[in-house]
């Protein structure tokens, strides 16, 4: 079954490592008409680890494989169908059976480059739904980037 999620057996991260927030919020932009609107963050740190100057840019990789290969699963829909609201409309979990990061623009540091703090190691560009729901698993690979 993870061969079918993910052709490339090379995805580090699966659509559902986020929390309850995200979701939470996703359905808010969802009731609210607005899950298509166009939507960017950046992901940056504010100091440097260990007290250092300057930190490497990491995680890129990771990144782009999990882009490539993020849908959400039924079971995944069906778990987030188990702690949404009972009363969430059905056409919601519809629209997240049918996500894909095609919309998606990434910009980012090269992977190995100097990074310095405030400078976006990612900027990230697509439907405001989607980029809610990619937040966490994007931030969690470049901080935890192996």
């Amino acid at each position: 079954m993870a061969a079918e999620r993910d052709s490339e057996g090379l995805a580090a991260a699966r659509p559902m490592l986020t929390d309850l927030y995200q979701a939470t919020m996703a359905l808010g932009y969802w009731r609210a008409g607005r899950a298509r609107d166009p939507a960017e963050f950046e992901l940056f740190f504010r100091r440097c680890p260990f007290g250092g100057a300057f930190a490497l840019a990491a995680g890129l990789r990771d990144c782009l494989r999990f882009l490539r290969t993020f849908r959400l699963q039924d079971e995944d829909v069906q778990f987030l169908a188990s702690v949404l609201p009972r009363d969430t409309d059905p056409a919601f979990f519809q629209d997240l059976r049918s996500l894909d990061c095609s919309a998606v623009t990434l910009r980012a540091l090269p992977e190995g480059s100097l990074a310095f703090p405030g400078v976006p190691l990612l900027q990230v560009s697509g439907p405001l739904l989607l980029l809610q729901l990619l937040e966490t698993p994007l931030l969690c690979l470049i901080s935890y980037a192996r």
